[in-house]
């Protein structure tokens, strides 16, 4: 019966229990050309005094504080860290425990392997700040801010390859998002919980039994991704942010790289997805914006201000951060339509041009204002481009009524008063310029023309931000 203490590196620890006699009993998830720290070990063994030592019949007791611990690849295939880190083994197996960080976000680890199982049992518990979710690639395009608690137990394969399969639930209350998910906007303190299973292997990850709470009618589904996070295809059965959605999505990507999108519903809200195309470009991440062909066929979708489209088919594609074809149509308002298309103009320069016979619907369902009446809108903009930061656009109205507008009223003056009948105040024309840039979108020169045989009347709303 021996008894013994050992101070050393944590590399020479690890490559001990490597060797033939101790690899089968410890189960020590450790490679010694990954691992650092030092350590501070207590020993018990109890053996027989006779050559040729059968299998089991040493008995062993080993626990050892690993200061400033750390190693590469440890937990699905990320870094572990640790001031100090506990671990014991025995006959039974091996263990450890302590206040870790993986992927440089902090949690508590526990580690648990019995002896002859071919895996370990693991249990994460912490939080998920945005540095960790930076580090871990979870959030390349930064749509999540605010900590989220994360819950996550499973097991992991002893073996090479480190296969894991883990249940994971997370609480997104605390955290707002923005297009983490197309048309997903969530603010912080509404309550949603997000419950998986995450299966890993060497080259892939599968995301499977996905079930977001909270978010409407919920989002149901499966997605896969490549060794180095990218998606390779999602499919959501139910994807929906809002009650009353009933829409579902399917995402692959093809051979060339090009994620194909495909988005089929009777009914969907989609102020998430017009609070994100109305704002202004965000700053460029680290990652290029992927390339994507989408076509979208939705029965209605929900705007603002209780207007809706009706009958909704676009069709998108994006290469290298550029639109390079764009249709759109759905019908608007009462009678009106909506269309819109990628047009070439003079140079080579592409614009998006969009026209309604119902603007003041069109502005009522993208909540630009609420007080306009019928007209024929115009709106031709710069297509966006990674060369192209700053997009300019004009936006032409003609023959509309705005109703109950006292600052307008106010603006006009008397003697040069457009034709009004009751609340309502005709006008044969509206201009407006604007430019789109990271961060801001401001307003140039906005013109309203009453009848022909009247002055116009000019706005003062030169660089207006509107977030």
């Amino acid at each position: 019966r021996v008894h013994f203490k050992i101070d050393g590196p944590v590399p020479a620890a690890a490559e001990l229990l490597t060797l033939d006699r101790l690899r089968d009993a410890s189960g020590a998830p450790f490679d010694p050309a990954t691992t650092r720290g030092t350590m501070s070990a207590l020993v018990a063994l109890a053996m027989p005094l006779k050559p040729d030592l059968p299998p089991g019949s040493t008995n062993y007791a080993v626990t050892v504080d690993a200061m400033n611990f750390s190693a590469d690849r440890m937990i699905m295939g990320q870094k572990v860290e640790s001031a100090d880190l506990k671990v014991s083994a025995n006959n039974q197996g091996f263990a450890l425990k302590g206040d870790v960080k993986i992927g440089g976000a902090p949690a508590s680890l526990e580690y648990r392997r019995l002896r002859g199982d071919d895996a370990a049992d693991v249990h994460i518990a912490g939080m998920l700040d945005e540095t960790a979710r930076s580090n871990l690639g979870l959030d390349p395009a930064g749509a999540i801010s605010g900590a989220i608690p994360i819950d996550v137990s499973g097991r992991i394969a002893t073996g090479t390859e480190r296969d894991g399969r883990f249940a994971v639930q997370a609480d997104l209350t605390s955290a707002q998002i923005e297009g983490f998910l197309p048309g997903w906007v969530k603010q912080a303190g509404k309550p949603a919980r997000a419950t998986f299973t995450l299966a890993t292997k060497p080259q892939s990850v599968r995301i499977e039994d996905l079930l977001i709470e909270g978010a409407g009618g919920g989002v149901k589904g499966v997605v896969d991704l490549d060794g180095s996070g990218d998606l390779i295809s999602a499919n959501f059965p139910s994807y929906g942010f809002s009650d009353g959605d009933r829409a579902s999505l399917k995402v692959e990507r093809m051979s060339d790289g090009t994620l194909r999108a495909i988005m089929r519903g009777d009914a969907y809200d989609g102020r998430g997805f017009l609070k994100t195309l109305a704002a202004a470009p965000a700053k460029p991440t680290k990652r290029p914006p992927a390339d994507i062909d989408l076509d979208m066929r939705l029965g209605a979708v929900l705007g603002h201000n209780g207007e809706a489209l009706r009958g909704l088919e676009l069709k998108m594609s994006r290469r290298n951060g550029e639109i390079r074809s764009l249709g759109l149509t759905a019908k608007i308002g009462r009678n009106g339509t909506l269309t819109g298309e990628l047009r070439g103009r003079p140079g080579g320069r592409q614009v998006v041009d969009l026209e309604s016979s119902d603007a003041g619907a069109l502005f009522r369902f993208s909540d630009v204002y609420s007080r306009m009446t019928g007209g024929q809108i115009t709106t031709v903009m710069d297509a966006p481009s990674p060369g192209n930061p700053v997009q300019l656009g004009t936006v032409n109205v003609r023959n509309f009524a705005v109703h109950d507008e006292s600052q307008l009223e106010r603006a006009v003056g008397s003697g040069n008063q457009p034709q009004r009948t009751a609340n309502n105040m005709a006008f044969s024309g509206l201009k407006v310029d604007f430019t789109r840039g990271p961060g801001r979108i401001a307003l140039h020169d906005g013109v309203v023309r009453g009848p022909v045989d009247r002055k116009s009347t000019r706005l003062n709303s030169s660089h207006s931000s509107v977030s």
